[in-house]
């Protein structure tokens, strides 16, 4: 990995604006004069089910999706999400994960347990050092708005690169409507803000 390539892979469900972060990260890469590429899987995304979006950028990217092993960020926006993946992101990797749960049907029937928390982050930190499960319905509430976790895992991501803050914001600015932006750009300082705690706690 280089200063100005990364591999990001983006999970969550359906609903969880997952396409649309995606889109955000490409966009910042084309504004940089980077190569992006950028790929989905839907599933059963308008039923709740698993999504992911692959987003590579640099100075040369040849293929749209993430070989397994070479993830530098995993952003999940739903907790269990964040185990569904772990064939992808490199030993150094950084793994944002909300708290956010989606009970699948499987579990309310009682066929299937969710895992807890704890198992949940003792599995990502068996593997990898750097790992947050990051409170962001606590975020959410706190700005005032439920539908900006992609927003806030972005804005923690944001602060591991070493892209501008201004050209984060011109994106927001460009890409999103009027009327959600200004709650988007808190969401997204909020977010930054975590990630550079984070960054001191693991420095």
């Amino acid at each position: 990995m280089t200063a100005t390539s990364y591999n990001v892979l983006i999970v969550g469900v359906g609903g969880q604006g997952i396409i649309l972060a995606s889109d955000l990260l490409s966009n910042l890469g084309l504004k940089l004069g980077l190569d992006v590429k950028k790929s989905e899987i839907h599933g059963m995304s308008q039923r709740g089910g698993s999504v992911e979006s692959h987003v590579r950028l640099g100075p040369k990217v040849l293929s749209p999706l993430i070989p397994k092993g070479e993830a530098d960020f995993i952003l999940a926006m739903e907790e269990v999400e964040s185990l569904r993946h772990l064939d992808y992101p490199r030993p150094d990797a950084t793994i944002l994960a909300s708290t956010f749960r989606v009970i699948p049907p499987s579990v309310t029937c009682g066929d299937e347990a969710y895992p807890s928390r704890d198992d949940i982050e003792a599995e990502l930190n068996r593997n990898f050092k750097k790992v947050a499960l990051i409170d962001v319905p606590a975020i959410m509430k706190k700005i005032g708005n439920s539908r900006t976790a992609n927003i806030i895992l972005l804005g923690a991501m944001s602060s591991f690169m070493p892209y501008p803050n201004e050209t984060w914001k011109e994106v927001l600015k460009e890409s999103l409507p009027a009327k959600i932006l200004e709650i988007n750009l808190l969401a997204f300082d909020e977010g930054r803000t975590v990630g550079k705690e984070l960054q001191k706690g693991w420095s």
